[in-house]
């Protein structure tokens, strides 16, 4: 397999770029390994990777539904909702740190006036946290949440509102994201996709790239 360099991404013709978060511009795969590690665990339930898979393009509503409906757990997608978001945040605000690179390559998007979307699964709070150390919203014109439309990524309704906003068409726009479903679904709406290597070392970038246009090893 042959990496994309990101020169060859910054020759590609596209107008506007969608960025998810978790993996693909931010190491966090460890954090959400400890938060599944230990709301599993604590229910008896063995930790396998497969489930770090099934839940991560699935944010927190479907995955507490998916979690109910599998294991049997006795419990309200609310009260579950609410246990991963309190561990996420022990977790997640003082050591989520961005991908070395990727702040200088968005910049050069910016300097070329090509608008930058970030789309994720992750929640609205969580991200709002790191806003101090991270300063997202310096980085991208618009910030799409599953919550904002009401489903994960297994559909395209996430995508389809970050087009509208961006106001650019979806054959003009590169997606970069590190999951096959994700991919999947981009390739459905008609995007441009790149996969990107990740810290999961679960992740198969030989399969993801056949799901994609371009696939990169890192962002520098």
């Amino acid at each position: 397999m042959i990496f994309s360099t990101l020169e060859d991404i910054l020759a590609t013709d596209f107008e506007a770029a969608i960025f998810d978060f978790d993996g693909t511009i931010a190491h966090t795969h460890h954090i959400w390994k400890l938060v599944d590690q230990e709301f599993f665990e604590s229910r008896g339930i063995p930790y396998t990777p497969e489930i770090g898979k099934i839940l991560s393009p699935l944010g927190f509503e479907k995955g507490a539904e998916w979690a109910i409906a599998t294991y049997g757990l006795k419990e309200d997608p609310e009260e579950i909702v609410a246990e991963w978001k309190e561990l996420s945040k022990s977790f997640f605000v003082n050591s989520v740190q961005l991908r070395p690179g990727v702040v200088d390559f968005i910049g050069k998007l910016q300097e070329k006036d090509i608008p930058t979307a970030l789309a994720t699964v992750n929640e609205p709070e969580l991200l709002a946290l790191l806003e101090p150390r991270l300063h997202l919203s310096t980085l991208f014109d618009t910030q799409v949440f599953a919550a904002d439309v009401g489903s994960a990524k297994d559909e395209p309704h996430l995508y389809l509102e970050v087009l509208k906003r961006l106001n650019t068409p979806a054959e003009k726009t590169i997606l970069f994201e590190d999951i096959p479903l994700a991919l999947q679904t981009g390739n459905s709406v008609g995007l441009i996709t790149c996969a990107v290597n990740c810290d999961d070392e679960h992740q198969d970038i030989e399969k993801l790239s056949e799901l994609a246009d371009f696939t990169i090893k890192h962002w520098y």
